[in-house]
């Protein structure tokens, strides 16, 4: 016979010290959830149409525009890589 003692909700220290959300055993949702919810679902179905929209109707980028939007993403990311061998 293995009893096993019910978990309660809360934060506990796990691996290295980080704070980790205990789960609840019942998986009961509460109304915070199920108004986040609603809220995704509704914001998915109100936007997704205009969005579909936006990109039937955007204008096309030409090299000079991609080359504009890389060129910065590309200097960001090896500054990131400099900071990180600087750690």
């Amino acid at each position: 016979m293995n009893i096993q003692t019910p978990v309660k909700p809360g934060f506990c220290f796990g691996q290295k010290g980080f704070v980790e959300e205990v789960i609840q055993e019942e998986g009961n949702m509460d109304w915070m959830e199920i108004v986040s919810a609603l809220a995704l679902v509704m914001f998915i179905i109100i936007l997704l149409p205009a969005t579909r929209d936006m990109m039937r109707n955007s204008s096309k980028g030409t090299s000079a525009d991609w080359m504009s939007f890389v060129i910065p993403v590309v200097v960001v990311f090896l500054f990131i890589m400099l900071l990180v061998k600087l750690v």
